[in-house]
């Protein structure tokens, strides 16, 4: 066996295991996407009082129907029972009641807010 034909070996290799890793990511980017959202909050929430708040991740909840559905977080505290369905899209989160942007780069949206309390 040649020096040439062993590079050559491993260079289509290399290929081909790119390949299978695009052709996977591709096919899976938004599970990949959903499971690394959830983590980050995962971490944020984990930063609340122990004391105070109880968390639970990734529940099933029984149906009506005798099936199940899924929720990714539930935090309990005195303060009440907050249910959080986690998504990891790209863009800006906007609080009606306080008319300010919470995360993202919402000026357009805001400067629009009067125009869509009309609506």
């Amino acid at each position: 066996m040649s020096g040439r034909y062993v590079i050559d070996s491993i260079l289509i290799l290399l290929i081909v295991v790119l390949l299978v890793i695009t052709v996977y990511v591709n096919r899976n980017f938004a599970n990949i996407k959903g499971r690394y959202g959830e983590r980050v909050v995962n971490k944020i929430l984990s930063q609340l009082s122990e004391g105070e708040y109880k968390i639970y991740d990734d529940m099933y909840i029984p149906t009506e129907n005798n099936k199940t559905t899924q929720v990714d977080h539930v935090v309990t505290s005195p303060y009440g029972i907050f249910v959080i369905e986690t998504k990891h899209y790209d863009g800006c989160l906007i609080s009606f009641s306080t008319a300010k942007s919470i995360l993202g780069d919402c000026d357009v949206f805001i400067k629009n807010l009067p125009n869509i309390e009309l609506i």
